[in-house]
C-alpha cells in the first residue's frame, strides 16, 4: 500500500473531484502549493486534464487555466489516438474469434469519466482469456507490433517463467502507440475464478465505430484499487479518480458481500479495504453501507505489506524482496501453479 498524499496531491486530487466551493478552495490550496512552472511527475500530470474539466465547470478564473487547457487539448489528441488504435486490434482479435475485454482507462474514460479527454491514457490495456494468449501475441506480431519484453521473444522456460509471474506484456507499434495485452486481471493471481468473474457480467461499450467489452462495475472497482495500491514511480492519484468515478455513477449496482468475498480469496481484502478508508477520507465521499469494511489480513498481506508500504519509487531493500518471494510463492500455490517453483525461483532475483 502505498503512502499518504502529500499535502499540493491531496488539494490537487480534491480540486478534481468535489464540486462548489470545496473544489475551488482546493484548487487555491493546490496553487499555493505546487509550482506549476517546475518539473511534473507523471501521477500528478494524469490528473490535470480532469482538473481543467472540473474548474472549467465551475467557472474558475486563474492565469494557469490556459495552460491547463493546453493539457487537456493534448490528452484529448492522446486519447483519440488511443481509441483509434484499440478500435484496430480489438476488430482484428473478433475478426480471428479471440475474446477480447476493456481494463484500466480505456474502460472508464467512455461513460464514467464527464469525457473521454479527462481520462488520460498512457497505453492500451486489453484483456485475452489466458488460454487465447499466445494466439494473440502471434496476432498482434503479425500486424508490426514489437514485444518489449525480451523473454516472451525467447521462448521456452523463460516464457513460461514470465507468463506466470506476470499478468501481461507491453508491445509497441509502428506509430508508437503501446498495447498492454493481458492474459489474466490481476499481478497478485492466477486462479481461473478471478478472470470467470471478469468476464461474467461483461458490459458493451462503443467507441471509434467499434463495439467491445468493459467488466461490470465491481470487477472494475477491484482492479482499480489493487492495481492503485501498488507501489509505483509515480505519484498514487489517478486510482483514487477511477475509483471515485466508479463509486458515484455505478456503485449502486456492487454487490458488496461478493465484492469481498472475491478480495478474500484473492488476498487483496486488507489493501482494498485501507484504499477505500482513504478514498472517503481523501474526497469525503460518503460510502455504500457494503463498502465499509473491516478486513481479516491473510497471511500473504502481511507479507507483503512492508513492500507495499514503502515510499513511492523506494528502492525495496533484500528482506521486503525475500518476502515478496515468499508471498509470490504462496500465491502460486494457491493457484495451482506451485510446479513452476523451480523455474521461478532460479528467475526471480535476476528482475
Amino acid at each position: 500500500m502505498t503512502t499518504m498524499l502529500e499535502p499540493e496531491d491531496r488539494a490537487l486530487v480534491r480540486a478534481a473531484l468535489l464540486d462548489g466551493n470545496s473544489a475551488t478552495s482546493a484548487f487555491r490550496e493546490w496553487r499555493s502549493l505546487y509550482d506549476f512552472e517546475g518539473q511534473h511527475e507523471g501521477g500528478r500530470f494524469h490528473i490535470l486534464p480532469l482538473l481543467f474539466a472540473n474548474m472549467s465547470r465551475l467557472g474558475m478564473e486563474d492565469p494557469v487555466m490556459g495552460r491547463l487547457r493546453g493539457v487537456h487539448r493534448f490528452g484529448w489528441a492522446k486519447g483519440q489516438r488511443r481509441l483509434h488504435a484499440a478500435a484496430k486490434v480489438i476488430d482484428l482479435f473478433q475478426h480471428d474469434g479471440i475474446p477480447v475485454l476493456l481494463t484500466k482507462g480505456i474502460a472508464l474514460a467512455k461513460d464514467y469519466y464527464p469525457e473521454v479527454a479527462a481520462r488520460q491514457m498512457q497505453d492500451i490495456d486489453l484483456l485475452v482469456p489466458a488460454s487465447r494468449a499466445d494466439n494473440a501475441l502471434r496476432l498482434l506480431a503479425s500486424e508490426g507490433w514489437a514485444l518489449q519484453e525480451p523473454s516472451l521473444r525467447q521462448g521456452g522456460d523463460a516464457k513460461v517463467v514470465f507468463m506466470a509471474r506476470y499478468p501481461g506484456a507491453a508491445l509497441r507499434g509502428h506509430g508508437g502507440e503501446e498495447i498492454d495485452l493481458h492474459w489474466r486481471p490481476l499481478h497478485e493471481s492466477s486462479s481461473p475464478f478471478l478472470a470467470e468473474w471478469f468476464w461474467r457480467d461483461a458490459e458493451p461499450v462503443s467507441f471509434a465505430g467499434c463495439s467491445a467489452l468493459r467488466p461490470a462495475p465491481a470487477p472494475l472497482l477491484l482492479h482499480s484499487l489493487t492495481h492503485g495500491l501498488r507501489s509505483t514511480h509515480d505519484a498514487p492519484l489517478r486510482w483514487i479518480a477511477d475509483a471515485t468515478m466508479i463509486l458515484r455513477r455505478a456503485g449502486d449496482r456492487i454487490d458488496w458481500e461478493e465484492f469481498w468475498s472475491v478480495a478474500r480469496r484473492t488476498a487483496v481484502e486488507m489493501r482494498l479495504a485501507w484504499g477505500l478508508k482513504c478514498l472517503e477520507d481523501v474526497t469525503g465521499m460518503k460510502l455504500p453501507r457494503g463498502a465499509q469494511h473491516r478486513p481479516l489480513p491473510s497471511f500473504i498481506e502481511l507479507l507483503e505489506r512492508p513492500a507495499l508500504s514503502r515510499p513511492v519509487g523506494a528502492v525495496l531493500t533484500v528482506a521486503e524482496r525475500n518476502l515478496l518471494f515468499i508471498a509470490n510463492t504462496l500465491r502460486l500455490m494457491r493457484a495451482g501453479q506451485v510446479h513452476l517453483y523451480p523455474k521461478i525461483a532460479r528467475n526471480w532475483f535476476r528482475k
